[in-house]
């Protein structure tokens, strides 16, 4: 079964994923994303998160 979230970001077309992607690794960036850090890259070259405490 697919998650629920995969599904639906892919109906947005490539270049909706791609600015929203951009956003929201500035917005971790600029600290505007409390807990959220990021990782790297994977060798695929999409950007690895890790949220850092609390609950899901």
């Amino acid at each position: 079964m697919v998650p629920e979230r995969v599904t639906t970001q892919n109906r947005f077309e490539i270049g909706q994923r791609l600015n929203i992607g951009r956003n929201f690794k500035s917005r971790v960036e600029s600290g505007q994303i409390p807990g959220v850090v990021l990782m790297g890259k994977r060798p695929n070259n999409s950007a690895y998160y890790k949220k850092m405490g609390g609950t899901r």
